[in-house]
């Protein structure tokens, strides 16, 4: 049991894929620490520190955070760490995965696999309630009668902006899959299913069925 804590993994996926959902079942069932880079990101703005002034300034400007930058954040997150990792949002290309090479060894990398007709459904689907900030989906986590008609789609959320992102991914993040393969790292998951079906499916390939 104390090996799967001490596991380093790289969690990739195409928008939608479901890599969110799984990342919280994964941690919670394995005691992983969740690196996630939007989060790590967000507690370092509001920590008001001298690193997160630096990112604040960064993104009030309109500006990508640097790879650099980005780095800086994970690297104190990861040092303070007592058990392995969970990397969700980090490396999304080719030049990050080898500045995490440097610093961290990773032990699997997590392909949450699923079809580009399900991914579009599953992000199109999507509405947030603006009272609680939960969002559910049309089809696969419906709504309640009352709730309905004050959910709103954001616009990350739309057909248009989806492609984009989907493109994105594509071209900066679908080299690693090859990359990690070519390693013997990648453990490909089939991500068309429920999140319980996918859970499953991941502590079968990854863990051999357990769960702490």
């Amino acid at each position: 049991m104390s090996d799967l804590k001490n596991m380093n993994l790289i969690l990739l996926g195409a928008p939608g894929a479901g890599k969110g959902t799984q990342a919280k079942r994964i941690i919670k069932n394995y005691g992983l620490i969740h690196i996630s880079t939007g989060d790590i990101i967000r507690n370092e703005i509001n920590s008001k520190s001298e690193l997160g002034k630096e990112v604040q300034e960064v993104v009030s400007n309109g500006n990508l955070v640097s790879d650099d930058l980005v780095f800086k954040l994970l690297k104190s997150k990861i040092e303070t760490s007592e058990n392995g990792c969970l990397f969700d949002g980090f490396p999304r290309t080719l030049n990050q995965a080898s500045m995490l090479n440097l610093e961290v060894e990773i032990n699997k990398v997590l392909f949450i696999d699923v079809d580009d007709d399900v991914v579009m459904e599953r992000i199109t689907g999507r509405r947030l309630d603006p009272e609680t900030g939960n969002i559910y989906h049309l089809e696969f986590n419906p709504p309640s009668e009352e709730i309905k008609e004050r959910l709103i789609h954001r616009k990350d959320d739309t057909y248009e902006v989806a492609e984009s992102r989907l493109n994105v991914y594509r071209e900066e993040t679908e080299p690693l899959i090859d990359l990690y393969a070519s390693k013997g790292m990648l453990v490909k998951v089939d991500g068309n299913g429920t999140p319980s079906e996918v859970e499953q499916k991941i502590a079968d390939e990854l863990f051999n069925g357990v769960k702490v």
